[in-house]
């Protein structure tokens, strides 16, 4: 933890103290992602199998590229996370989908070379990254609790706030972390296109680290429902997504005297 608050400082004081060697891609990014929960408690896995669930991910996308070789990355950018889950046991399947606002601080080292006379830019990203957890929706099937659900499932939205009786609709999380932490892990590629515009192919692997827990471990309640959602786990999600940038010179910028 202390090693990445150290890397994301360095990284500010690089864009503090060197902004006349700078270069700046602005744009926007969309893609495609799996994820799902990894549980604290590893025995839960005995009773629980957990699964990727398909998302998706957009945003905007900011790089400050100090050199050649070094920049920082920055998004900000909505995500769909979640999990699929079933327990062995019983009848029990939990289809989840959380909804996040998430802001990665990435330092990243790039090379630079040529795809069949085409200018490409390769790079690897690391740092960590902040998501702050919406709410979402998701959907309950089981044939052990037919008596608060229809044949089809109960189809839910996530609630951050004690149970208030609208029961068969709602999950009630009393105890959120809406403020969650993961490492990122991942490069890509930068093409060069015509007038400054670029095209960028990014893949990523992020996990959440610490102790930074969606809430605790019968932190989920469905009201009567006698089924608690496991909440004392974080999140892993792997994605590939597409983004459109384009180039700002800020040292021709400054040199034409058009910031001050």
């Amino acid at each position: 933890m202390k090693i990445i608050v150290k890397v994301a400082l360095v990284g500010f004081f690089m864009v503090i103290y060197m902004p006349t060697q700078a270069q700046l891609l602005v744009g926007v990014k969309a893609g495609f992602q799996m994820s799902k929960i990894g549980y604290n408690d590893k025995d839960y896995y005995d009773e629980h199998s957990v699964s990727f669930k398909p998302g998706y991910n957009a945003g905007a996308v900011l790089n400050y590229k100090v050199s050649n070789t070094f920049s920082l990355h920055t998004e900000l950018f909505f995500s769909a996370k979640g999990k699929v889950e079933k327990k062995k046991q019983y009848d029990v399947k939990n289809v989840v989908a959380y909804h996040y606002i998430d802001l990665p601080l990435l330092l990243r080292v790039s090379h630079h070379g040529k795809i069949k006379q085409q200018r490409v830019e390769y790079y690897f990203n690391t740092g960590p990254s902040f998501s702050y957890w919406l709410g979402g929706r998701g959907k309950l099937r089981s044939g052990e609790l037919e008596e608060y659900m229809n044949a089809e499932g109960m189809r839910y939205s996530i609630k951050f706030k004690d149970d208030d009786g609208d029961y068969g609709s709602s999950l009630y999380v009393n105890e959120p972390n809406r403020l969650q932490m993961e490492l990122n892990l991942g490069g890509g590629l930068i093409f060069d296109m015509a007038r400054g515009q670029k095209l960028m192919v990014d893949m990523r692997y992020a996990f959440g680290i610490g102790q930074t827990f969606l809430g605790t471990k019968a932190g989920g309640t469905f009201g009567l429902v006698a089924y608690h959602d496991n909440l004392e786990g974080v999140n892993h999600v792997i994605s590939v997504s597409a983004g459109y940038l384009f180039e700002i010179d800020v040292r021709r910028m400054l040199k034409k005297g058009k910031i001050r």
